[in-house]
């Protein structure tokens, strides 16, 4: 078990710390904003719209404001909006 995680951390440990903060973004943008929608009433959209302004916001942030995008970047703050979205999805259409 010991060899089967210090394999997994090595892997983890390539991983650059940016990638793991967009990660996090993206989870972060795409809770907040169904919780907000959810608050207000609009749940029949906040699954949808959650992710769309993650994916809005990052793109801005990416190939807009920064002098060169990364889609690296936006891929894991996508892959961040999708591991929240994914769950919120099961809950509420299934």
């Amino acid at each position: 078990m010991k060899k089967i995680l210090n394999w997994v951390f090595a892997k983890l440990d390539k991983i650059g710390k940016d990638k793991y903060q967009h990660f996090t973004l993206g989870a972060f943008i795409t809770a907040f904003v169904f919780i907000i929608l959810t608050v207000v009433g609009r749940e029949d959209v906040a699954w949808w719209l959650s992710l769309f302004a993650t994916f809005g916001i990052e793109f801005i942030k990416e190939f807009v404001i920064d002098s060169e995008g990364s889609p690296a970047d936006f891929a894991a703050t996508m892959l961040g909006g999708l591991s929240v979205g994914t769950p919120l999805f099961i809950l509420i259409f299934l």
